[in-house]
């Protein structure tokens, strides 16, 4: 009995399928992460440039969830300082300007 090729190109076009469904869902999930990791910049008006805010409680990086900054070792809410000058920064005397508003 002769195999028919439609049975073959069925299983191939499956195989090729889930391939590109596995390829999309490490993008996204490597995306995801990348995504976290990437540090908050933000206005520093001592330095009058933009540089990394770091926290003022462990002078770890900084998360922003809404209008708060969480310290990425501590986890408690923390001030954004600058990572160079160690100033405050985005806090005036009217409130919070840059990231997070």
């Amino acid at each position: 009995m002769p195999v028919e090729g439609g049975e073959i190109a069925g299983d191939v076009c499956v195989y090729v399928v889930v391939l590109i469904l596995i390829i999309i869902v490490l993008y996204v999930a490597l995306y995801l992460i990348l995504v976290r990791r990437k540090e908050v910049r933000m206005f520093c008006d001592y330095c009058g440039e933009t540089r990394i805010a770091i926290s003022d409680c462990c002078n770890a990086p900084i998360k922003v969830k809404g209008i708060r900054y969480i310290c990425r070792a501590c986890g408690k809410d923390a001030e954004p300082i600058c990572a160079v000058c160690r100033h405050r920064m985005g806090v005036k005397e009217y409130g919070r300007i840059g990231h997070g508003k």
